[in-house]
């Protein structure tokens, strides 16, 4: 989903540049990979690193006297209309884990996988590059790089 978030550059017109902006990059990516199969992984509330860890994440957080809130509340509005309509209206599998972030799913999906599904991972978090060293036949995007 950090596709997600990087929809809220470029085209900033409009009720829904964010929903524009993503779906523009995907049918793009669709069309470059041409893939058999599709996930879109969400994140989900990493209960366990918040226990040991309370403070993870913690800069993330947006007070509402904070000039961003409007615009991350608006972000988060766009980021549902995604949802639903990948959920609703396209031939994708919306994945989410409630107590897993989004790499720890993807990386569950990709392990518990045959070794004779190639996957490609599009995302901009270098994280990902830990895959490559133990799955041969798992590639990774980065869509900013595009590389």
């Amino acid at each position: 989903m950090n596709q997600c978030h990087r929809a809220r550059s470029g085209f900033l017109m409009g009720p829904a540049p964010v929903v524009y902006n993503f779906f523009r990059q995907f049918k793009s990516l669709v069309d470059q990979f041409k893939p058999n199969r599709v996930y879109v992984v969400l994140e989900g509330r990493p209960t366990a690193r918040y226990e040991l860890l309370p403070e993870y994440k913690a800069t993330r957080k947006v007070e509402k006297d904070d000039p961003k809130y409007e615009d991350l509340q608006n972000f988060f509005r766009q980021k549902d209309i995604i949802v639903d309509l990948l959920s609703t209206k396209f031939p994708v599998s919306v994945v989410r884990h409630p107590t897993s972030e989004c790499d720890d799913t993807i990386a569950n999906l990709i392990e518990r996988s045959s070794t004779a599904v190639p996957w490609t991972v599009v995302s901009n978090d270098s994280d990902f590059t830990q895959l490559l060293n133990n799955n041969s036949h798992v590639s990774t995007w980065n869509t900013k790089k595009k590389q």
